[in-house]
């Protein structure tokens, strides 16, 4: 035992005077071209030291060197792929005597790195990993003993100053910048956990900061890392509030796979399972007050409560299933189920919703600029980029005063287009059945819609969606129309197709065309007249029309309106992208009508009585052309009277039977 003690201290102190010897006699910068020589082979690259090396013995072996350049491989221009101006190593001497790894202190400071993916998809680091694959494997030592001691790894400190991490994406057309101004990992593989800290920025274009600390603990052989005590805290000009980011994970690097035993996001938000090629994650919330990040929405004050939510994620990165078991933002309450292969699918469950209640209404300028007719109303990028299938169901809807129930829809999305495949939904004790498709077309938007309106009643409806009661009655309406999106007045000026309606046992109000008619005979008679003090409304037993679109301008021919004393019928033309009116209504009377002081009109029976309707919408001149009524009466009884004469002429004049 003395001869072995003997001969290692020999052993040592040969070393310790070798060491001294290489230090003294042998300069590192005589090395430094044929370093650079090999460095370059190995990459595929030229490799430049530009400064000076420095080579240290005891109680580490250490180097140190200044501005170390790596250009950009071949085909990738003629810049940097790194620099740094300064890059310092060592190593515990004792240890590499045992088969041990003690790396003292790594320390880089004033590092760029410039990373760049190409159009075609090549990267400038896959070219460089793939030069130093293939040269080391021709050189690599095959001798692999089963005899040889274990390598253990450990670090003393690892400390970055000032790295700056530049990624281009040509294909994508995006620049991203990762900074970190200083990031110290102190004490890997020893006894007690690592020590990380952290602080960097990253610019996606918009800029974060992040702080990030945390313990280390991996296994010898690395097989697992346990990351304990995390705490990260992302802020930046386009955050509302710092993000906070705290707890526990365990990386398994052999398997891909991340166990978290508990992060919470946000203070309220807790994430558990674990990530990887399988996931299973849970993720709830109890009271996360999310109003501080929907600034943007023109949200009631007060509008959401905090979000109370349980969510369950499962499968692997290329099928996800997602069911969402409560997601509850009173008055927002969401149920369903997604799924997730590359294309979205899946099931919505709402419970009703008032709009108006939680929305701001828009003020006037607002209403002012959302309304000017060369707005911008749908643009392509606008549409949806990926492909999803959803059903979603609402118990009930409020919005802009219109008022459903029990509405369905089945929505489908394609990388430039949007179809509503089918909409359904309890309206004003009727039924509405819809089908939209919005589709791009070069940068615009075009859109195609059809459907029915069954069994509603016109005046809750009217009021609610015009503000004001304009039709009475039971009925319903057909359309089938396209256009185009790109703004209001293009939606007005490129609407085409047909649309129709029927409504019966109503009233149209705001006009009495018997009243109107009333008016103007007893004006052209020259007779005293009082309005009556009830409001205007023309009574209908059915009223129909059909209506064909062609660039903006309704036309139709064959309004009609039906009632026990007028037989109302109507042509003409609204120009909806100019706002104007022209149109023709001809009321004729058929029971009997009644003038202001009980004289009967039935002498107007049987005459058309053209009413004339022009102007700007929503506010046109309404003119009763009763003159020419009476010129037609007059006209008709004139008629009448020749006829008799002509046939008393011919046949004689039949005389009155004789009485008993």
């Amino acid at each position: 035992m003395k001869t072995l003690l003997k001969w290692v201290l020999i052993l040592v102190v040969l070393v310790v005077l070798s060491g001294v010897a290489v230090v003294l006699l042998v300069n590192p910068d005589d090395y430094r071209d044929q370093i650079s020589q090999q460095a370059s082979k190995a990459l595929g690259t030229d490799v430049r030291l530009q400064g000076p090396l420095k080579l240290s013995l005891w109680p580490s072996l250490g180097l140190v060197t200044e501005n170390v350049q790596v250009l950009q491989p071949q085909g990738f221009g003629k810049g940097l792929w790194l620099e740094a101006g300064q890059v310092a190593f060592s190593t515990a001497v004792a240890p590499l005597l045992q088969g041990q790894v003690q790396l003292g202190e790594i320390r880089l400071q004033g590092v760029r790195l410039k990373l760049i993916r190409k159009a075609n998809g090549q990267a400038n680091w896959e070219q460089l990993a793939g030069q130093a694959k293939a040269g080391g494997s021709g050189s690599a030592s095959t001798d692999q003993g089963d005899d040889k001691a274990p390598v253990s790894l450990k670090l003393a400190g690892l400390y970055l100053d000032d790295v700056e991490l530049d990624y281009i994406d040509q294909a994508a057309k995006t620049e991203q910048r990762f900074r970190i101004d200083t990031l110290s990992l102190e004490g890997l593989g020893s006894q007690r956990p690592a020590q990380l800290t952290m602080a960097a920025e990253v610019s996606t274009p918009a800029t974060f900061q992040i702080q990030l600390q945390s313990r280390i603990r991996p296994k010898a052989d690395f097989s697992e890392v346990a990351i304990n005590d995390l705490q990260l805290t992302v802020q930046g000009d386009s955050l509302p509030q710092p993000v906070s980011l705290q707890g526990d994970l365990q990386i398994v690097p052999a398997a891909g796979r991340v166990n978290i035993a508990a992060l919470t996001l946000l203070d309220k938000l807790r994430v558990t399972g674990h990530v990887g090629q399988k996931i299973n994650l849970q993720l709830q919330a109890e009271g996360l007050d999310l109003k501080p990040w929907l600034q943007d929405l023109p949200l009631q004050e007060n509008a959401l409560a905090p979000l109370q939510m349980k969510i369950g994620i499962q499968g692997t990165p290329a099928a996800l299933a997602v069911k969402v078991e409560k997601l509850d933002m009173d008055p927002v309450r969401l149920t369903g189920q997604l799924q997730w292969n590359g294309r979205l699918k899946g099931q919505l469950n709402l419970a009703a919703l008032d709009l108006d209640a939680l929305l701001q209404p828009a003020s006037a300028e607002q209403a002012s600029t959302e309304t000017a007719a060369d707005a911008p109303l749908m643009q392509a990028g606008q549409l949806p980029s990926l492909q999803a299938d959803m059903k979603v169901t609402l118990a009930g809807l409020k919005v802009s005063g219109l008022q459903m129930q029990n509405l369905q829809l089945h929505v489908q999305t394609r990388p430039g287009q949007l179809a509503l495949q089918s909409f359904t939904a309890d309206l004003y004790q009727g039924k509405v059945e819809t089908t939209a498709t919005l589709k791009a077309s070069g940068k615009a938007v075009s859109l195609q819609t059809r459907g029915e309106l069954q069994g509603i009643q016109a005046e809750p409806l009217l009021k609610d969606l015009a503000g004001k009661k304009l039709l009475t009655g039971e009925g319903g309406a057909e359309w089938a129309l396209q256009t185009d999106m790109s703004s209001q007045r293009a939606l007005m000026e490129q609407l085409n197709g047909t649309a129709g309606l029927r409504f019966e046992n109503g009233a149209i109000l705001g006009i009495n065309i018997a009243e109107r008619i009333r008016q103007g005979w007893a004006l052209l008679k020259g007779q005293p007249y009082e309005a009556p003090k009830t409001p205007p409304k023309t009574d209908f037993a059915e009223l129909r029309a059909s209506v064909n679109i062609k660039n903006g301008v309704a036309d139709n021919q064959d309004f009609l309106l039906q009632s026990p004393l007028l037989r109302v019928t109507g042509k003409g033309q609204v120009d909806l992208g100019a706002q104007t009116i022209r149109y023709k209504l001809t009321p004729v009377i058929v029971g009997t009508l009644t003038g202001q002081n009980g004289e009967s009109l039935d002498q107007l029976k049987g005459v058309p009585i053209p009413l004339k309707i022009k102007g700007a919408l929503p506010s046109p001149s309404i003119q009763l052309d009763l003159a020419r009524a009476f010129t037609e009466q007059q006209k008709k009884k004139l008629k009448k009277k020749a006829e008799k004469e002509l046939m008393n002429a011919l046949f004689g004049k039949k005389k009155k039977k004789d009485k008993d």
